[in-house]
C-alpha cells in the first residue's frame, strides 16, 4: 500500500440507541501507532505493528502491517516519525535472483558454499533492485 491511502480505523466502542451503527473511528495515521497492535521487534530496531482497516478503495476490510524504526537507533537528521521505506519490487526482485543462483548452482553441479561466499554473490542478488 502507498503511505497516502486512504485507510480508515474500525469502530469497537459501545454504539448509540438509534440510528445507524458507527463504523469507523477516524483516519489511519501512520505517524501515531498507538492505534495499531504491536506484534514484534525485529532485528536493527525495527518494530512490527498490525491492525485490521478499511480500505477506502479496495471497499473491504484489510490486516494492515506496518513497520516502523526506532527513533532511538536514527541518526539526529531522519525524521523519526517517517515510515520505514522499502519496495516490494525489489524484494520480489531479489527472491527471483536468489532463486535464479540457486537454479544454476544445481544445473551446473556447482559447489553452493563457494557460490554463496563469493565476493560477487551480494552483487548478483541484487541486480537490479530499485536503489532507496
Amino acid at each position: 500500500m502507498r503511505s497516502d491511502a486512504s485507510l480508515k480505523v474500525l469502530y469497537d466502542g459501545p454504539q448509540k440507541q438509534r440510528g445507524n451503527r458507527r463504523r469507523y473511528d477516524g483516519k489511519v495515521n501512520l505517524a501515531d501507532p498507538s492505534r495499531f497492535t504491536f506484534v514484534e521487534t525485529l532485528a536493527d530496531g525495527v518494530s512490527l505493528y498490525a491492525a485490521v482497516v478499511w480500505s477506502v478503495s479496495l471497499k473491504r476490510c484489510i490486516r494492515l502491517a506496518y513497520l516502523r524504526k526506532d527513533a532511538a537507533l536514527r541518526s539526529t537528521h531522519a525524521n523519526p516519525d517517517a515510515p520505514l521505506k522499502f519496495s516490494i519490487a525489489s524484494l520480489k526482485r531479489q527472491a527471483l535472483n536468489e532463486h535464479l543462483l540457486d537454479l544454476f548452482t544445481a544445473t551446473f553441479d556447482l559447489e553452493p558454499t563457494l557460490t554463496k561466499s563469493h565476493p560477487n554473490d551480494q552483487t548478483l542478488l541484487n541486480y537490479g533492485v530499485i536503489a532507496t
